[in-house]
């Protein structure tokens, strides 16, 4: 990967984590900072895992226990409802 492609990359995720910060329920900043990046990171590795096995069943299992994982760090009654129903992480 390219140097500007890298930084491009670097800004966004930590524009994501700042993001994911502010609905950490940590009290110390610190600790809703390494939060946000779990949880960042739970979503990056859930995808990317889910894509690589030819299981359909395993990759649906995969996303809805991170899923369901990543809504309970964040509590899912404060978050909104798609048009589908779903709870959603902005």
């Amino acid at each position: 990967m390219d140097t500007d492609t890298r930084r491009a990359v670097t800004e966004d995720f930590q524009e994501l984590i700042d993001t994911l910060t502010q609905d950490c329920r940590s009290e110390a900043t610190s600790g809703r900072r390494s939060e946000a990046m779990l949880m960042l990171a739970s979503m990056v590795g859930a995808m990317t895992v889910a894509q690589m096995v030819d299981d359909i069943g395993l990759s649906r299992q995969i996303l809805d226990v991170a899923r369901s994982r990543l809504l309970g760090w964040l509590g899912e009654a404060s978050l909104p409802n798609d048009s589908n129903g779903e709870r959603t992480i902005n």
